[in-house]
């Protein structure tokens, strides 16, 4: 009887072996054992990087300055049909109406029912204000303490640039003490041309303070980037302030806008600035006082550096 030497025993310990040094193999082709660039976290943003962030922000800062714009006629319509005026509490909504505004020569009043119809002749003395309002309080201060309703329908409403608006509004304006809330919502209002929905929310106290509330923004690109505005507009100053959140290829940026003005020669920014933390965290500020139409150049400052860069490939 023949024996059959151990040559099934010997090749089990050849692919034994040969497995496990093809699986060290691939460990260290994988970065085992030494570490991966995926450990090692975000990277700080490029130069072209967060200049591609900054300018993403102010292409949707320029259109929400013209929005802004637009928005502040409603806040000039609201002005003057009585809806940011402080509530006195007993006050009647027919007085309330009957005394909306400053009665001069170049205002027409008529009454159809409860609601009142206001016209403005264009002239100086109603600051260059044309077209009508029809005012119609839904309810009281008496009946909701501290709140009051009111449907305002603008037609021709005109603050002098020429930019008519139409359309109807439904504003509630509640009060604690002088300071004055005035929460807007509208559909399809027609702004010179530019239809606009939602909700605005006007707040302040004295007209050098109110501020207009702009909703939520969210504005995509073809590229793939986007950014999504929260901003606050003072009528006052045209200053605006609020967050942006931009997302570009290499991540996303939050940033603050304090108290930027955008030119509408060039949509850009000729005041203020933005503070801005990168997907790493690191943190920058891009200044705009020194920006003109003329010399489109941003200040930008990472940590003890600080540079000018040129905004849209300028020379």
């Amino acid at each position: 009887m023949s024996t059959k030497p151990p040559k099934q025993q010997h090749s089990a310990g050849m692919w034994t072996r040969t497995l496990a040094c093809t699986f060290l193999l691939l460990c260290l082709a994988c970065g085992g054992g030494g570490g991966s660039r995926d450990d090692e976290g975000p990277q700080a943003p490029t130069q072209h990087q967060l200049q591609a962030a900054i300018e993403l922000a102010l292409r949707a800062l320029d259109t929400e300055a013209q929005r802004g714009a637009d928005l502040e006629k409603l806040y000039v319509a609201n002005d003057l049909a009585g809806n940011l005026i402080p509530m006195t509490r007993g006050v009647s909504a027919g007085t309330i109406v009957a005394n909306a505004g400053d009665e001069t020569t170049c205002i027409t009043v008529s009454f159809e029912g409860d609601t009142q119809i206001r016209s403005y002749d264009g002239s100086p003395a109603c600051r260059g204000v044309s077209g009508s309002l029809r005012i119609t309080r839904v309810s009281a201060e008496e009946i909701v303490p501290g709140v009051r309703v009111t449907d305002l329908s603008l037609v021709d409403f005109d603050t002098g640039d020429g930019c008519p608006v139409n359309g109807a509004q439904r504003t509630t304006v509640s009060a604690d003490g002088i300071h004055i809330t005035a929460e807007c919502t509208y559909t399809d209002l027609d702004i010179c041309g530019r239809l606009f929905s939602g909700q605005v929310t006007l707040d302040g106290r004295t007209p050098t303070d109110w501020e207009v509330a702009m909703d939520e923004a969210i504005h995509r690109y073809p590229d793939g980037s986007e950014a999504t505005l929260a901003l606050r507009r003072q009528p006052a100053d045209g200053l605006m302030r609020g967050s942006i959140a931009a997302r570009l290829a290499d991540g996303g940026y939050a940033m603050t806008a304090e108290a930027m003005r955008i030119d509408p020669a060039c949509g850009l920014p000729t005041a203020g600035g933005l503070m801005i933390t990168a997907p790493d965290g690191s943190r920058a500020g891009a200044d705009f006082s020194t920006t003109t139409c003329d010399t489109p150049l941003v200040t930008v400052t990472r940590g003890n550096t600080t540079d000018e860069w040129p905004l849209f490939d300028a020379p």
